[in-house]
Parts: C-alpha cells; structure tokens; sequence
C-alpha cells in the first residue's frame, strides 16, 4: 500500500512540474476546451435538452455543461493513458517500466487519475464562463464541480480502459493520433452531452450512465437502481478490456517485436 501511495506522490509532482514547465502547452489547452464548450453551447439545443427533463431551458444549459464536464475528463482520462503508453514506447523506456514491482496498467492509471485531478484547474474556468451565462452561483458552482469529480471518478476509469486499447494499438501502429481524435469527436456528438438520450446501447459509452446521474441529482429526481449499475458495470467492462488488450499487446511485442523499433 505504501508503495502505491509512493507511486500517487510522485507522478502528482512529475504531472505538476510538467505543467509548470510547459505553461504555454497548458493554456493552450485550456484555451481548446473552452472554446469547444462554447462551440457546443453555441449549437446545442436547450430546448430540447430542457423539454426532456422537464425543466427550464437555464437549467437545460446547466445539462449540457454537465455532459461536457464529464466528456472533458474522459478524454483527460483516456488520452493520459494512450499518450503514456504511446510517449514511453518511443522513448523506449516501457520496457524498463515493466520491471516495476508493481504492474505497469497500475502505474497507467495512477497518471490518468492524477492528471483527472488536476483537469480541475479546467473545470473551474469552464464553470466560471457559464456562470455568467446560465446563472450559476458560486455555492451552486463549487457543488457542482465537487459532485463531478467525484462521480466522474469511476468514468475516467472506464476512459482509461478505452485509452488502453489505443496505447496497445500504438506500440504496433506506432501513431493513433487521428483516430483518438476521431473517436473524441463522436463521443461529444453521441455521448449524451448536446442532445439527450436516444437509445440504450449509448449506455456502453463510459460516462454516459455518470452524466445521466448527475444530471438527476442536479434536478433532485431519485437515481433508479439499474442506472447506478449500470455505470459501474460498463466502467468495468471497459477497464477490464483495455488492461487485457494492452497486457496481450505487451506479451506479443516480447514475443514477436521490439521495443527499440519506433
């Protein structure tokens, strides 16, 4: 356990000094997703959002932050994970890594979590735009993002499984840029954030089941049992998958490839 927490320290304070080295990559980044959220909330339709939970069309516009929060942290999520994979194989260092004490998927979504957490600083100027927009107070804000976070934990999770299967994609590959990009831009589209639900099987999307929970306790509706369940299954399912994929990519690569070759 101590190892673990050890593992959770150091990779907060390389992801810290990652970001403070590279200030400008940093804004840039929060500069993309907020005008990709005024870009959603430009051409998402709260009326109809508003229409579908039976509540006013302000409110309707709080829904859809509520779905792009989530959808921010899962891409946050899912690309520390194919990225790390992706970076540490070119710079040959995954092999080295797998010698841990401690299993490299382990390591893998300690970064992804820890990058989640501090995804905050992302949340907090996202909330502040729309405060003047949808009306949000600063109590109503700070709840919103701490119920998020929390919620969403389970979500990213699921992301990262996804990032998985990219990243053992990509030590054969070797580039999968364009795809988790393409792959990102359909999930915004279908994932239950401009548009409210319209088929079950958008359940199988990690965060989808998170945003329709949130979006009920902002409401203050009752949660029904099977969505919670739901949640928790797909995230599973997901997480699980991506550690198999990436663990038989790992084995393949000893047996069949090379490391070295990028």
């Amino acid at each position: 356990m101590s190892g673990i927490m050890r593992m959770i320290k150091m990779e907060a304070l390389r992801e810290f000094e990652v970001r403070t080295k590279y200030k400008i990559q940093f804004l840039s980044s929060i500069a993309i997703y907020t005008v990709t959220y005024l870009i959603v909330i430009y051409i998402a339709s709260s009326p109809t959002m508003a229409a579908y939970y039976h509540t006013s069309v302000v409110t309707g516009k709080v829904l859809i932050l509520i779905g792009y929060l989530y959808w921010n942290a899962g891409i946050l999520g899912m690309d520390a994970a194919s990225d790390s994979i992706e970076s540490d194989a070119k710079a040959g260092i995954l092999e080295s890594e797998l010698q841990s004490p401690h299993p490299l998927w382990l390591l893998i979504i300690i970064r992804s979590g820890v990058n989640n957490i501090l995804g905050i600083f992302y949340f907090l100027v996202i909330i502040t735009l729309s405060a003047f927009s949808i009306k949000l107070t600063l109590l109503k804000a700070l709840t919103l993002v701490i119920q998020l976070l929390l919620i969403s934990i389970l979500s990213n999770i699921g992301m990262s499984g996804i990032g998985f299967i990219f990243g053992a994609v990509s030590i054969h590959v070797k580039r999968v840029g364009q795809w988790t990009t393409t792959i990102q831009t359909a999930l915004l589209l279908i994932g239950n954030i401009t548009i409210p639900l319209f088929s079950p099987f958008q359940n199988v999307i990690p965060f989808v089941s998170g945003i329709e929970i949130s979006r009920l306790i902002y409401l203050q509706h009752s949660i029904p049992i099977d969505l919670i369940l739901t949640y928790i299954a797909v995230n599973l399912m997901w997480l699980i998958i991506g550690i198999c994929i990436f663990q038989y990519s790992i084995k393949y690569e000893k047996t069949n490839g090379s490391f070295e070759v990028f």
